[in-house]
């Protein structure tokens, strides 16, 4: 992923805050169903660092514009648990980043930890269980 891509994701997600509306906030609604599907899982960090932690995942590689669902957490206690529901069939790219400090609202800091997965997820109807390690990056 090349570091234009990284900011433009970064941004994105930035953009994005706890105030967004989210499916795992939501409760049930008409989103899901039988056709939607599930992306969930567990985010562990050994790091000392604390911050804003964001999961969006999107249709396409590298990510562009908008999540199809995100998942925002202020100072999370690692392990966390996060739920992105309602996505319709498709193939999903997921992306991880902790904001260590939250003062990265659109660019992230060298100190930030992120996972971008280069592997899509097929979701059809079905649930993915889809773990996360974070590390300090070197």
């Amino acid at each position: 992923m090349t570091t234009r891509t990284m900011l433009a994701l970064v941004f994105v997600l930035s953009a994005c805050d706890e105030r967004a509306t989210t499916t795992a906030d939501a409760g049930d609604d008409a989103r899901a169903s039988s056709t939607r599907g599930t992306i969930a899982g567990t985010i562990t960090y050994d790091g000392s660092g604390a911050g804003r932690l964001t999961v969006g995942v999107w249709p396409q590689t590298p990510p562009a514009g908008p999540p199809s669902e995100i998942f925002v957490r202020d100072d999370p206690t690692f392990p966390i648990d996060y739920e992105l529901r309602g996505l319709a069939a498709g193939t999903y790219y997921l992306g991880v980043v902790l904001d260590i400090g939250a003062n990265h609202p659109t660019i992230p800091g060298a100190e930030d930890p992120r996972s971008f997965p280069t592997d899509g997820i097929v979701v059809e109807g079905d649930t993915h269980d889809v773990d996360v390690e974070l590390v300090d990056p070197e």
